[in-house]
């Protein structure tokens, strides 16, 4: 692999031992990203969902076609329907969705872990169906429509769920393996 001069003078600046690792390096919407958390991006550490909603964002950005790319932090939301902060549900919704009617076609919810378990699959329906209830129920609201006789999918019933090969994490050092 051959890097440019400029990819190797960004890689020396974001991965600097000798400057500050609070100062901000990266900022979309809410999300402000500091050394520390790009520090993350090193061989043998977690990924932070801070580093996974940066990205959703960016692809969102990047996309013309209508396609949800939703942060971590939904999840933890939809597990947790009554103890989340309601500002962070509707930044959600304003942000990273579209009209339903409008985004689902396929009626496929895909999963893409590159750490997976694959001993806790079970599980892993379990919770993925349970945050389809939650979105079943907040699509029962009619401003996530944009034609007023559309019906509410029911993403826990009535959708496939889909776990293509992606390249996973060795669980000994974090770092993907073809």
């Amino acid at each position: 692999m051959q890097f440019l001069i400029i990819e190797i003078a960004c890689g020396a600046y974001i991965f600097s031992k000798s400057k500050d690792k609070r100062v901000t390096l990266f900022v979309v919407d809410r999300l402000s990203l500091d050394r520390k958390i790009f520090w993350s991006q090193r061989p043998n550490h977690t990924i932070p969902g801070e580093i996974l909603d940066a990205m959703a964002t960016m692809l969102t950005d990047e996309l013309r076609d209508s396609i949800w790319w939703l942060p971590t932090s939904f999840a933890s939301l939809a597990l947790n329907p009554t103890g989340h902060c309601k500002d962070t549900l509707e930044f959600i919704i304003h942000r990273y969705m579209d009209y339903v009617d409008e985004t689902v076609k396929d009626a496929k919810v895909i999963y893409l872990d590159s750490l997976k378990d694959v001993t806790a699959r079970a599980e892993r329906v379990k919770v993925i169906k349970f945050v389809g209830f939650f979105m079943h129920r907040l699509f029962k609201e009619r401003r996530f429509y944009k034609n007023a006789h559309s019906i509410t999918p029911n993403i826990a019933t009535d959708f496939d769920f889909v776990e293509p090969d992606v390249a996973q994490q060795d669980w000994e050092r974090s770092e993907c393996k073809s």
